[in-house]
Parts: C-alpha cells; structure tokens; sequence
C-alpha cells in the first residue's frame, strides 16, 4: 500500500514538473529568446513565433517590407519598396508602387515625382491653364 502511494504521489510531481518544462512562452515576431526575457531583432529582420530562440532565428524582411527593432515586418508604403532585409525608399521619379510590391514605371502619358503617384501629364497642363485663364478674367 506504502509503495502505490509512493507511485501516485511520484506521477503527479513528475506531471507537473514535465507541464512546466514543456510551458515555453515564446517571444513575439521581431524579437527572440523565451518570455519574459525576450530580445530585439535588429531593424529590418523577423522572427517566426515559437521558432525564434537565438539570435540567429532573426531573419532579413522579404523585398518591399521593412521592420523598425523589435516588430514584424510590414509592406512598404504605396510609391516606396525596399531590397531584402533594408529600409523602405521612395520609388523614383516616373515610377510608382501599390503598397507591398516593388516599383513600375509610369504608362505612357504619366510622370511622377519621386515617392509620388503617377499622373496624366495633361492633366497637370490642364490645372495650369485653367487657372490662368481664372486670374485673367478676375483682372478684367
């Protein structure tokens, strides 16, 4: 009898030191280590929740997203993009990007500026002109 209490009373202390080694709380994406003693990622790089225990398990942001330290990557604003594992830069001039793909040139027709969306090259000639003839007749 002394040696099945024995038994039972060994199981249940050893089910619950097994439940608390295997309770792992792990770091969100952009960081790494176990919770709560969890480390940044550098800018630019994630990591995989639950996989992401050493420093290593910090990878590069894919192409067109970007990170600051500590967070997960994130697209790219609309008109910016960005290489692997590098900050978000303004597209150039006559190109344009939707947010989270990279950039394209402008059809034919359209500019933009740096950082800005493409527009009808008519269209801006138009504003122009209209407004001219505004400030000629309101000086009439």
């Amino acid at each position: 009898m002394m040696l099945k209490t024995f038994l039972i009373v060994n199981i249940v202390f050893l089910s619950i030191f097994v439940q608390q080694v295997i309770a792992v709380d792990y770091c969100p994406p952009g960081q790494y280590g176990t919770s709560p003693t969890c480390s940044n990622c550098a800018a630019n790089q994630t990591s995989i929740s639950g996989q992401n225990q050493d420093p290593n398990s910090c990878s590069p942001c894919p192409a067109n997203q970007s990170s600051l330290a500590g967070t997960d990557c994130e697209n790219c604003p609309s008109n910016y993009t960005s290489s692997p594992g590098q900050k978000c830069v303004a597209c150039p001039a006559n190109q344009q990007s939707i947010s989270g793909s990279g950039c394209t040139n402008c059809a034919s027709g359209y500019i933009s500026t740096s950082g800005g969306s493409c527009a009808l090259i008519y269209s801006r000639i138009l504003s122009l002109s209209l407004g001219l003839i505004c400030i000629k007749f309101l000086l009439l």
